[in-house]
């Protein structure tokens, strides 16, 4: 797992990996991901952002398109899916 490296270091090493292993992922390196991605910026940190997980049977629901298929070899698959924030939406609440 990828935890101290540079930034121009992690983007030049990166991989796209099609060939996934029926290896369990545990829970404590799934939260890492997201709480990683969470911190990502966005504007005016709205963060209109939602993950959603899905190991086993419930990989279907990560698949948009064929596409992304191959998210059914995995053992788990996260997908991060924009939500309107209550402005975009018309509504000044945030309930």
């Amino acid at each position: 797992m990828v935890m101290n490296m540079e930034f121009e270091s992690v983007i030049k090493t990166r991989e796209s990996i099609r060939n996934y292993s029926a290896t369990i992922v545990e829970d404590e390196k799934i939260n890492y991901v997201i709480e990683c991605a969470r911190r990502a910026p966005s504007c005016i940190n709205r963060q209109c952002w939602r993950f959603i997980v899905a190991c086993g049977d419930t990989r279907q629901s990560c698949v948009i398109n064929d596409i992304n298929l191959f998210i059914l070899d995995a053992p788990v698959g996260i997908t991060c899916k924009r939500y309107a924030s209550p402005r975009e939406r018309g509504s000044e609440s945030l309930a």
